[in-house]
């Protein structure tokens, strides 16, 4: 049975997701979120075994709607270069994660402190979605020959995906760089890099 999807499943994440919206993801803590839902702590592990997963189902339909609103974009740009559609993902990835950062935080912090956990986040849809695309967008363009040929996609692509530290980029906004210059630092430093020819007349109206 998938707990997380009973009917007392949905119920504690309907509960976090109030507690969240009312305190902030770090001041609550999976006892409070038992009690919001009038459950034992006990019945709250056996379908979350820490905050980091139930986060995870929380941030579930922004995810959801983050995903189509990257396919949608990716399909609009279907003719543009390969360095900018990989431009445009990156850089949705990051206003993301700057969004919802509080969330990815104890995620993050479930998957250092457990093995297991480490494991699933690399066969989690998220992870797999933001994988499969990037690295798909970087054999397009080794296909092409626009990627240096020293780069290989499937590593490349996992790089990329653990640059997005919701600390770092929260301190980089808290030194009053906007999302927008953090995003254009890294498409200098970690995308442009990847490829043999990334002029900025390729960025023009974009």
């Amino acid at each position: 049975m998938n707990f997380e999807m009973d009917e007392v499943g949905r119920d504690i994440i309907e509960k976090a997701r109030q507690l969240f919206n009312e305190h902030g993801v770090e001041a609550v803590n999976m006892h409070q979120i038992a009690k919001k839902a009038g459950i034992g702590q006990g019945t709250l592990y056996r379908r979350f075994p820490n905050k980091g997963a139930l986060c995870m189902s929380v941030l579930d339909s922004q995810f959801e709607q983050f995903k189509a609103n990257m396919m949608r974009e990716l399909t609009d740009k279907a003719a543009e270069p390969v360095v900018i559609r990989l431009s445009a993902f990156i850089q949705g990835l990051l206003f993301f994660s700057l969004e919802l950062r509080e969330y990815i935080r104890p995620i993050l912090s479930a998957i250092c402190t457990d093995d297991k956990n480490n494991q699933d986040w690399f066969q989690a849809e998220p992870y797999t979605f933001m994988h499969a695309t990037i690295s798909g967008l970087l054999e397009e363009a080794a296909a092409a020959r626009q990627l240096r040929p020293q780069i290989l996609p499937t590593i490349a692509a996992s790089l990329l995906i653990s640059s997005f530290s919701p600390e770092l980029m929260a301190h980089f906004e808290e030194q009053g760089y906007s999302k927008e210059f953090i995003s254009e630092q890294c498409r200098a430093t970690f995308i442009e890099p990847l490829f043999l020819e990334a002029s900025e007349a390729d960025y023009d109206g974009n």
